[in-house]
Formats: C-alpha cells, sequence, structure tokens
C-alpha cells in the first residue's frame, strides 16, 4: 500500500473515529452548570500535582522533617544518606515513591471511595487487539532512530538514566531495582493522565478530553531536554487516543517503558557500563 494512503488510513481509522466516537458518547451538561464529578477529578489532580511537585524532592522532604522533629532527627537521617554506598539511589527512589503514590495511589483510592466506581471505568483492564499490537509495534519503530539519534547528544547523557550508576561491584543489583520502580511509575503516569484524568472527564468534555490531559503531561517534562518536552504534546495526544479507543491505558504504558528503558540502555551503553 502507498505509505501515503496507508497514513491517511491509520488517521482516519484510529484517531478521527476514536474522537468522533468520544464526541457522539458526551453527555449534556447538568442544568446547574457544571459536573461534580469532573471538579471532583479536577481538584483531586490539582493535588496530586502539588504533591509530585513539591514532596517529591528529597532535600525538601529532609528540610520538612527538621521543621517537624528538629535538627537531631535531620541529621541522622542525612547521615544515613551520605554513609550509604549509593545516596544518589536513594534519593532516585524516595522520588519516584512519591511519584507512584501520587499519580497511582491516590487516584485509586479517589475512584474507589470517593467516586465509587470501578477501575476499569478509567481504562485500568488490559485491552489490545491484533491491530493494536500491531500499531505498537509501528510506533516503536518510528521512535527507534529518534532516541538512538538523540542518545549521542550530551545533553541526553547527562539527563539518563536518572539513576546514575556507580561503578562498584553492586550497581546492576541497584540499576536493576531502579528500573522495577521505574517501569511501576510509568504505569502510575500512563494512569493518572491517560486513565484517571483522561477518562473522568470525557463523558463531559468528549474528545476536548485528549487536549486537556495533554497539557499538565507536558508541563511535568519543563525540567526534561527541550525536545523531549516539545515530544511529549505529541505522545500525549497519541497515547490518550490509544486509551479512548481501547478504553485501557495498558498499549501506553507498553508503548511509554519500552521507549523509556531503551533511552536508558543506551546511555549504559555511551557510557561504558554496557
Amino acid at each position: 500500500m502507498n505509505p501515503i494512503k496507508l497514513i491517511q488510513k491509520i488517521w482516519q481509522t484510529i484517531f478521527v473515529a476514536t474522537w468522533r466516537k468520544v464526541e457522539q458518547e458526551k453527555e449534556a451538561t447538568p442544568a446547574y452548570g457544571f459536573h461534580r464529578e469532573v471538579v471532583g477529578v479536577f481538584i483531586v489532580t490539582a493535588i496530586c500535582l502539588v504533591v509530585a511537585e513539591y514532596v517529591s524532592s528529597f532535600r525538601a522532604m529532609m528540610r520538612l522533617i527538621e521543621n517537624l522533629f528538629g535538627k537531631a532527627t535531620a541529621q541522622q537521617l542525612w547521615d544515613a544518606y551520605h554513609h550509604h554506598i549509593n545516596p544518589k539511589w536513594v534519593s532516585v527512589m524516595y522520588w519516584v515513591t512519591i511519584n507512584i503514590i501520587s499519580y497511582l495511589i491516590i487516584p485509586l483510592v479517589y475512584i474507589k471511595w470517593g467516586l465509587k466506581k470501578k477501575f476499569s471505568e478509567f481504562g485500568w483492564t488490559p485491552r489490545a487487539t491484533r491491530q493494536d499490537l500491531l500499531l505498537y509495534a509501528s510506533c516503536f519503530a518510528v521512535m527507534l532512530p529518534l532516541v538512538m539519534l538523540v542518545a549521542t547528544s550530551q545533553m541526553f547523557l547527562l539527563k539518563y538514566p536518572f539513576y546514575q550508576p556507580r561503578a562498584h561491584a553492586n550497581w546492576l543489583y541497584y540499576f536493576l531495582l531502579w528500573e522495577l520502580m521505574y517501569l511501576i511509575q510509568f504505569i502510575a503516569v500512563e494512569f493518572f493522565f491517560r486513565g484517571f484524568l483522561l477518562h473522568g472527564i470525557k463523558k463531559q468534555l468528549g474528545a476536548y478530553s485528549i487536549w486537556i490531559a495533554m497539557i499538565p503531561y507536558c508541563m511535568i517534562h519543563f525540567k526534561k531536554p527541550m525536545p523531549e518536552t516539545f515530544g511529549a504534546i505529541i505522545a500525549g495526544l497519541v497515547l490518550a487516543t490509544f486509551s479512548l479507543k481501547n478504553n485501557s491505558v495498558w498499549l501506553g504504558v507498553l508503548l511509554h517503558y519500552s521507549v523509556a528503558i531503551t533511552m536508558d540502555l543506551l546511555a549504559l551503553w555511551h557510557k561504558g557500563f554496557l
């Protein structure tokens, strides 16, 4: 098939068709002007973003502990931190744990006890057809050359992997533990933006929910290299469409983490660890 016609077919059958379907399923605005469930999702989303931004800093947490429990307690924790074989590993593991709490645990708790709904209504159930898996493979094939190109830049190597291993006997053990937590964090991120937020507002905002969910997703990339932040705009739109198409975040998790682990492995290879 002609490549241009193939792209047009994908655009129409996956993207346009999904957007139209979501628009058709949109519910009317209540007579009093706003939907309480949507407002609740927005408020919880804002709270989670604030927690992820301000509590995930290890140094900020140490300052908070010092203010609450005194300098002696904070100093004991700092001493334990600096005597660890790999202090950087401790700080990034703390960061990823707070992200998992912010982006996954809090939304799941709110869905179950606040909204009293099923997790499956927010894209939690794994679903994928053969067409979806082919789509994943195609997207990854497109991304791979770009990732390999970017991986040669100094800006990239300074940033990735987030856990920068030290050359000691147990570096691989710590790196594998990090990658496990990193995977759980990607599940959390995908569920938060393309599950909780996206599916929580789609019935009232229709296809515009895709664009709304993309904005905060782009913003959490502000401290990363600028090309990656621009890429987050496209990724946010594409992954949100995939999530709405299948009512599942798991294709996005697979694609997102595949790219991330590839970036980490390329960074390690360029730094001589592999």
